[in-house]
């Protein structure tokens, strides 16, 4: 049994402490940051990584101090003793492919590109990715989307507002973040995010149906953008 971090006070901790054929072990989460592993590694094997390609290496990577390693030994293996490491590659080796579909397909709404908006949702339909994730990665978006635009509002400079969100988007895309931001504006963003959640909430009650959801949403955003 798998549990996060439970307080002492936790039942399912005292349940396991107390009983006698239980035992409840720790396991300490790894407390080097992301950019130290990727240097411990990349160091190792002579591997070298521009400021750009390691900032967005670690926003392709998680909070789980194990997997991110994993993720990044892989990526030295691929380089090779000696190598560079460029987005490109990083793009080809971390994580799945179909959390960058997601990121695609919400700045495709987020746009107003409503055709290739529903590409992208029957590619990650095609690849097994649930219209529910894509609709979660949506909200996740239009949330920073809306953060932004308010911090615009109360007059911050595009670049400090860009450079508080968490995560803060890949630095290619923040001009078109920032776009996108200004073109909804506060008041319509906000309006947007009730209609969002109500089609995750609808899409995981009735997975049948997530993807009519899905694209029903999309056009009536395509209108609200309009």
């Amino acid at each position: 049994v798998e549990a996060g971090n439970l307080r002492p006070d936790s039942g399912l901790r005292k349940l396991f402490e107390t009983n006698k054929r239980a035992a409840a072990l720790p396991c300490y989460a790894d407390e080097r940051s992301l950019a130290a592993l990727i240097d411990a590694e990349f160091s190792a094997a002579r591997i070298s990584i521009d400021a750009n390609a390691k900032a967005y290496l670690m926003s392709r990577l998680g909070a789980d101090q194990a997997l991110s390693l994993s993720e990044i030994v892989k990526l030295a293996l691929y380089a090779g003793p000696g190598g560079r490491v460029p987005e490109d590659d990083i793009d080809e080796v971390i994580g799945d492919s179909s959390e960058i579909a997601i990121e695609s397909f919400a700045y495709a709404v987020s746009g107003g590109e409503t055709s290739e908006a529903l590409r992208q949702l029957g590619r990650l339909a095609t690849s097994g990715t649930e219209a529910s994730s894509a609709l979660s990665g949506l909200a996740r978006h239009f949330l920073q989307l809306h953060s932004l635009a308010a911090a615009l509002g109360k007059g911050a400079s595009p670049e400090q507002a860009v450079k508080s969100l968490r995560p803060r988007p890949h630095f290619k895309r923040e001009p078109i973040f920032i776009t996108h931001s200004r073109k909804w504006g506060s008041e319509r963003l906000l309006n947007a995010l009730p209609l969002i959640q109500d089609a995750v909430k609808r899409s995981r009650l009735f997975p049948d149906l997530e993807q009519d959801f899905a694209e029903r949403l999309v056009l009536t955003l395509h209108h609200k953008a309009a």
